[in-house]
């Protein structure tokens, strides 16, 4: 939806519609692979929406939205959280409009994807992954192919479409006109394009990295989805990357193991963020730049380095480094609401990194609770936040009553100041990021680091 649309009530209308090809919609895909990750209230929501389907719908056949509140017993706000996973999923495209009777909204509702599609979709099965744990999903796959026989050694003796039938070859050429006629009845929408967030991650330097593993070009430009997800998501960088592609490929084909290599990473991640050391690194690592060009209003000192903090980690490592100063951890929760409002791509890394700010360290907070940050992240992309600094400047604006009163006084001052003031260690004064530039002599190490890592594998299995 577009920032500019006409604000949700109880009062506006509703249509719900089918996509012409709704009938590959399947219900246990949807209870088994996307339930886990939807949540209860969206679930609901979307067989809500299912029943109110009427034959031949039109704009003038609408119903308020007010029932759909009253028969899930939620608020406008829930709803439009639920909608807003169901759009993220791909399962309902909306539509909108204002004429004579009013503001409605259309919602035609799309079909799953296979369950194999599901999985090679590196956003959803990531999520996936991170919800129902690695166990979870290897049953869950186990069961989805346990009917399914490997044929790649059998010969194929399946006959074409004219080994079996005999259709006039003229109206091939010349269609009937009544087989035009109908086909133009089905209307067909794009479906939503899948978009891997914003990275800089440098593949030619994975690449470079790899040169001496049997690993093809092609294969990794195959996989690029899947490493931009995991580089978003994780922060990993190019070197550990190309660590972790090799311990997840098959050394028989030379090729990348989506699922095993989505497993390493996140299980190094845990692993790496047990040590108290990498909270200490973290301390060091935070970037004191300049003022941004795009910045509007005039920041302070340490609301600068708030900014830059946020614009140097991926999420997961600002989560659990700001957590671990606290002398807490990462709930698997709070990491399931972070991985999910990644997943959905409506804002940067770094201003989500300023929601997560906001909410552990300025509303002191030890986890991240799901509808708190679904509803902040949602009124931030309505708000078209696109920077830590503007996402800074809406949290002072919520604290600062100066804005709804002309009078200054020393409690508003005091109130203005709290976010500067409940700055984290590692964001205050003194602090300066290494520089890692990589040099030819770092990368022959690297080199040779993997080559050992190869033979290690190889002797293993």
């Amino acid at each position: 939806m577009t920032d500019d649309r006409k604000k949700l009530t109880p009062q506006t209308g509703l249509i719900v519609s089918l996509s012409s090809d709704y009938r590959k919609f399947s219900e246990q895909t949807l209870v088994e692979f996307y339930q886990p990750v939807m949540g209860t209230t969206a679930f609901s929501l979307l067989f809500a929406l299912k029943k109110l389907v009427k034959r031949n719908p039109t704009l003038s056949d609408r119903i308020s939205h007010t029932v759909l509140l009253n028969q899930l017993g939620i608020d406008i706000n829930q709803l439009e959280e639920s909608v807003n996973k169901l759009q993220g999923l791909g399962l309902v495209q909306t539509f909108e409009t204002v004429d004579q009777i009013g503001h409605l909204i259309v919602y035609e509702l799309q079909p799953t994807l296979t369950q194999q599609d599901f999985l090679n979709d590196d956003l959803l099965s990531v999520l996936l992954l991170e919800v129902i744990g690695e166990s979870g999903f290897n049953d869950l796959v186990s069961s989805s192919t346990q009917f399914q026989l490997d044929t790649a050694r059998l010969t194929p003796t399946t006959k074409t479409f004219f080994d079996s039938f005999h259709v006039n070859q003229g109206q091939i050429t010349d269609l009937p006109s009544v087989i035009n006629e109908n086909r133009e009845k089905f209307i067909v929408n794009e479906h939503r394009s899948e978009q891997i967030p914003g990275s800089d991650f440098d593949f030619e330097l994975l690449t470079s990295l790899l040169g001496n593993q049997p690993i093809s070009t092609e294969e990794i430009d195959h996989h690029k989805e899947l490493i931009r997800t995991e580089n978003a998501l994780y922060g990993i960088d190019e070197t550990e990357m190309a660590r972790q592609i090799m311990k997840a490929t098959n050394i028989t084909t030379n090729q990348i193991d989506e699922q095993r290599l989505k497993k390493s990473i996140s299980a190094s991640f845990e692993l790496k963020h047990q040590s108290p050391q990498d909270t200490n690194r973290f301390n060091h690592d935070v970037q004191q730049s300049a003022p941004g060009k795009t910045e509007k209003v005039p920041m302070s000192h340490n609301e600068q380095l708030l900014v830059n903090a946020c614009k140097s980690y991926a999420p997961m490592d600002f989560l659990e480094n700001l957590l671990s100063q606290k002398g807490g951890y990462v709930p698997d929760g709070s990491q399931r609401v972070l991985q999910s409002l990644v997943s959905r791509q409506v804002l940067k890394k770094s201003v989500i990194n300023m929601l997560i700010y906001y909410v552990i360290q300025d509303r002191n907070s030890p986890t991240l609770s799901q509808n708190f940050v679904d509803t902040v992240a949602n009124s931030w992309a309505q708000a078209g936040i696109t920077s830590p600094e503007e996402a800074l400047q809406q949290i002072k604006k919520f604290h600062d009553p100066v804005a709804k009163t002309p009078r200054k006084s020393s409690s508003a001052k005091k109130q203005k100041s709290a976010v500067t003031n409940s700055l984290p260690d590692w964001a205050q004064d003194g602090y300066q990021r290494k520089q890692e530039k990589m040099s030819d002599n770092d990368v022959a190490k690297i080199k040779q680091q993997l080559d050992k890592l190869k033979k290690q594998q190889e002797s293993e299995e």
